[in-house]
């Protein structure tokens, strides 16, 4: 993935290789929160692989953006979306048994 700085807001994937690119900039609205659905005690960061999660920014303008945890269309590369400083960043994370549904699957 990559991120920019830009005149621009939000995150696009492009093209068959699922590159995800994030932009931020002074044309960006202030964000007044950031949610991830999958933290939990266990993954206070929201960095939880095996779980489908999306974060969810909210705007000082009302505006709302999901972006839930994807799968690659290599089928093995999780793109999990997670709450930063900074709004919502894409990492991604190597599935070793493959990615369905915006999660690693798990082994056994």
């Amino acid at each position: 993935f990559e991120v920019h700085k830009g005149n621009s807001c939000g995150g696009q994937l492009l093209g068959r290789q699922q590159k995800v690119i994030y932009y931020v900039g002074p044309d960006c609205p202030g964000i007044v929160s950031c949610t991830d659905s999958d933290v939990t005690s266990n993954y206070p960061d929201g960095l939880n692989y095996y779980v489908r999660g999306t974060v969810t920014l909210i705007y000082t303008d009302g505006t709302e953006y999901p972006f839930p945890d994807t799968c690659a269309i290599d089928s093995f590369t999780l793109i999990e979306a997670y709450c930063t400083d900074y709004g919502q960043l894409p990492r991604s994370y190597p599935c070793p048994n493959g990615c369905s549904n915006g999660a690693c699957i798990s082994s056994g």
